[in-house]
């Protein structure tokens, strides 16, 4: 991300009231276990790390089960405490308690070192091609600002026609682009897609809630989620999430 500053804006995306210091006590589905709910074969990631601050926070275990997370079935049914990351939207809110944000979605722009044509809003009117994952949310921003992308059916064809000459530039998650940057080629534009996560827990636990809310805020103010975020992103954090 080409901006460095990590400005801290206080003003919240989602997630209800609480003081970074809560004196919960909450139950779980396990005694001495924080269970976390996921639908990813790797339990890694920033979620995952703040999960653990979590964890340390309440002086149990993070231990993770298989299950599908999207509509909060899982959590409801007492299958889990808490579930990785999601989307943060009304539909899922309706039906569990979703953190404070921790993640926004943002795409990189890949093109070779030293090129023209260096941000994504120059792509309408300049002769160059670029190159998306169909499906992935790079496409729909591509259609959204009137371009006319090459389609690739998954992440490794794409990034072969950017090495093979096929398309000039790729449009792509950022942490792929980060993590998968050929030699000869650079990050040139960042665009933030205003979309956010949060960590779900069940519907009126508020007590867990709290704490995972004040883990995710103090790890804002401490420095500790921008060095998450350069962990796993790759990159130096243009904004930090809100704190409330």
């Amino acid at each position: 991300m080409l901006v460095l500053a990590v400005p801290l804006v206080l003003s919240s995306a989602a997630g209800s009231t609480s003081n970074t210091s809560p004196s919960a006590n909450p139950t779980f589905v396990a005694a001495g276990n924080l269970t976390v709910c996921t639908d990813r074969f790797d339990a890694r990631g920033i979620d995952f790390d703040l999960i653990d601050l979590v964890a340390t926070r309440l002086g149990v275990t993070r231990q993770v089960v298989q299950a599908g997370i999207e509509d909060g079935s899982a959590l409801n049914a007492g299958r889990c405490d808490i579930t990785s990351g999601l989307v943060i939207s009304a539909s899922r809110t309706a039906v569990m308690d979703l953190s404070s944000t921790y993640f926004f979605d943002r795409l990189g722009l890949l093109v070779k070192n030293g090129a023209a044509i260096r941000k994504l809003d120059q792509f309408t009117k300049a002769k160059v091609t670029l190159g998306l994952q169909r499906g992935a949310r790079g496409e729909s921003e591509a259609w959204k600002r009137a371009l006319a992308p090459t389609l690739f059916g998954d992440e490794d064809s794409l990034f072969r026609a950017l090495l093979g000459g096929q398309v000039d530039a790729v449009l792509h998650d950022l942490i792929a682009v980060n993590h998968r940057m050929p030699s000869g080629f650079e990050r040139s534009d960042e665009i933030d897609l205003d979309v956010w996560y949060g960590l779900a827990v069940r519907k009126g636990n508020a007590e867990l809630l709290n704490v995972v809310n004040a883990t995710v805020d103090d790890a804002v103010r401490d420095g500790t989620w921008a060095n998450l975020y350069r962990k796993w992103v790759g990159s130096e954090p243009s904004t930090a999430v809100p704190i409330r």
